[in-house]
């Protein structure tokens, strides 16, 4: 594994023999102050420096995409994370896990013993699902008909002391052009000048037994 480190620029390199597949990239503008911390091939750790706000940890992270067992090896980079900080902190990548039957459209049904596993492990942790505007899938095989199936597998998490400083912050699932996977864009604090915040919908929603009668009643 190699790193690149240039002005406002950090890259993993997965050192492949392609040379051009996989890798992780952080990039930032000029009026941003950034110190990376530590990073893998799976994520990348580095403090934000806000001018005149607190300080907090971002970790962009790449979770595994094969079966839960690898999943959850990758996860425990996360888990060791939040043993040792004390900081708002942001994970926002592609996760690679989904957590509600809301967040796959697949004529083959939702892995509840895996969404179970993390959606615990990031209860656990204290984490927050940011929610998200837009298409409310970020992955696609590109198939049709019944071979067809979406995903929602790029996401963002944060404690609520991070939820704090941006309580407005928002995740929009973007268009797809050239890859299998919808960019995703935050917003960490918007300004909206016409009408009110988009509505964000929360998968965990769905888990409260009164939330589907709400909605049909409505």
């Amino acid at each position: 594994m190699k790193d690149v480190n240039v002005q406002n620029y950090w890259f993993v390199n997965p050192g492949g023999a392609s040379g051009t597949a996989g890798g992780l990239t952080l990039i930032w503008k000029n009026n941003s102050d950034i110190e990376i911390l530590y990073y893998s091939l799976n994520h990348i750790n580095a403090i934000v420096k806000p001018v005149s706000d607190t300080p907090w940890l971002y970790t962009g992270y790449y979770g595994s995409p094969y079966d839960t067992n690898s999943k959850i090896d990758t996860w425990k980079i996360l888990e060791n994370i939040d043993v040792n900080n004390a900081i708002p902190w942001l994970v926002i990548g592609d996760i690679n896990i989904i957590l509600h039957d809301t967040e796959k459209f697949s004529t083959h049904p939702l892995d509840a013993n895996e969404a179970a596993i993390f959606g615990n492990k990031i209860l656990d942790m204290d984490l927050v699902d940011l929610g998200t505007t837009g298409c409310p899938f970020t992955w696609s095989n590109k198939r049709s008909g019944h071979a067809l199936t979406e995903q929602r597998l790029d996401r963002g998490i944060a404690t609520e002391s991070w939820l704090l400083l941006y309580p407005n912050a928002t995740i929009s699932n973007m268009l797809a052009i050239g890859s299998d996977h919808h960019p995703i864009l935050l917003n960490s604090n918007p300004t909206w000048q016409t009408g009110k915040i988009p509505f964000k919908f929360f998968g965990p929603w769905l888990d409260q037994k009164d939330c589907r009668n709400i909605i049909a009643e409505c």
